[in-house]
């Protein structure tokens, strides 16, 4: 048997490797959007140094309320300073608005969608996702979800260029899935541990453990005051929003302070359905 040459493989030894070509042991160096997630040591970790837009995210955990969603916060906190909405979809407890606007979340470009159906609260991800008029798109899944979610997702996050998150339980890492980035975390010794499955470049599975936080800074306000979470009246590219109700005096989130359960205005099943009228 002839022996291969490897000379093409030797000319390319010390010189600018071609866009879209990477070793297996080197991160992706293609140009890519991304968004800066706030955790320096998960930036160093990730292609584009940060989440990547215009795809989806998969974060994996076996238990809720460990520091899987604040891992996003400095991001969306920074996405709320433009134009484009940040959708959350079908979250297991509502958020903490008070706690949200300390880490400098602006709460009028937020929006929250639980329409109490699978089905719906999936349908809805993907319209706000090929709207080009939303940043990141955050999806809570359940235990019931079909198997083709992150497909869909995923696709919808390419078209519209928005960042989409999906969580999902723990289990599906035996699965193979077509997000951009997954990740599995957990905890060790009260701070999140991130242990990176899948990303664009390979590279291994290093663990990362996060200590120092950094968000973005804001200009401090001469009165602490929660603003109201808005809902679109039809789609999420609509210029026209609900009323606004007025927004009440509070105190700054203290950690000593139980927390308070701020409803916003939210999407109901009966809003969910009259919007897949009006789009059809």
């Amino acid at each position: 048997m002839p022996s291969m040459s490897t000379a093409p493989i030797h000319r390319l030894q010390g010189q600018p490797w071609p866009a879209g070509l990477w070793r297996a042991d080197q991160l992706d160096s293609t140009p890519m959007p991304t968004c800066p997630s706030g955790h320096a040591a998960l930036d160093a970790q990730l292609p584009g140094a940060g989440w990547p837009r215009g795809a989806l995210t998969e974060i994996l955990a076996d238990q809720q309320g460990i520091g899987e969603f604040s891992l996003l916060v400095p991001a969306l906190a920074q996405l709320s300073r433009g134009s484009d909405w940040i959708v959350l979809v079908a979250p297991p407890h509502i958020p903490y608005a008070p706690a949200l606007s300390g880490l400098g979340v602006d709460l009028t470009r937020l929006i929250l969608i639980h329409s109490g159906h699978e089905q719906d609260n999936l349908w809805a991800a993907e319209r706000c996702l090929r709207s080009k008029s939303c940043g990141a798109v955050i999806y809570w899944a359940s235990q019931r979800a079909e198997h083709t979610l992150c497909r869909r997702l995923q696709r919808a996050a390419e078209i519209g260029l928005a960042w989409a998150v999906v969580f999902r339980a723990a289990h599906w890492a035996r699965h193979a899935s077509p997000a951009a980035l997954r990740l599995m975390v957990d905890v060790d010794q009260d701070r999140p541990r991130i242990h990176l499955l899948k990303r664009r470049g390979g590279g291994g599975q290093p663990e990362i453990r996060l200590d120092e936080v950094t968000y973005p800074s804001r200009a401090p306000r001469a009165t602490h005051q929660c603003p109201p979470v808005h809902s679109p009246s039809a789609t999420p590219d609509s210029a026209t929003l609900a009323a606004p109700q007025s927004a009440s005096p509070c105190p700054p989130p203290s950690p000593d302070r139980a927390p308070r359960t701020v409803p916003p205005q939210a999407l109901s099943a009966r809003d969910v359905d009259r919007w897949k009228r009006q789009v059809a």
